[in-house]
């Protein structure tokens, strides 16, 4: 399995050669692309894709960046749902979700 380094990344590959590959089968997610059912399939069929990520507008975004963002949204002003209050904002709500 091969998974983006950056959020919102995009990624070139070549299908074709790992499909080239005995037995590779491929599992394309958009931000993760699989290839199995067996070790050495998936290995080759890796390493056949030839990815090239595109790191798009977080290439420079840095851990630290991360932590501060947070640290920054850590001191507004927010709600904070105690044990309970899910459950009760959930009957109340116009429209729910099940995903």
């Amino acid at each position: 399995m091969a998974a983006s380094p950056v959020l919102g990344a995009s990624r070139r590959l070549d299908e074709a050669k790992a499909m080239a590959i005995r037995r590779a089968q491929i599992v394309n997610l958009g931000d993760v692309v699989a290839v199995w059912p067996t070790t050495l399939a998936a290995k080759q069929g890796l390493a056949a894709l030839a990815i090239r990520w595109d790191d798009g507008p977080n290439a420079g975004v840095t851990t630290a960046d991360v932590v501060r963002g947070l640290d920054a949204a850590s001191q507004q002003t927010g709600v904070v749902a105690g044990p309970g209050q899910v459950a009760d904002a959930l009957r109340g709500a116009a429209q729910k979700s099940t995903q």
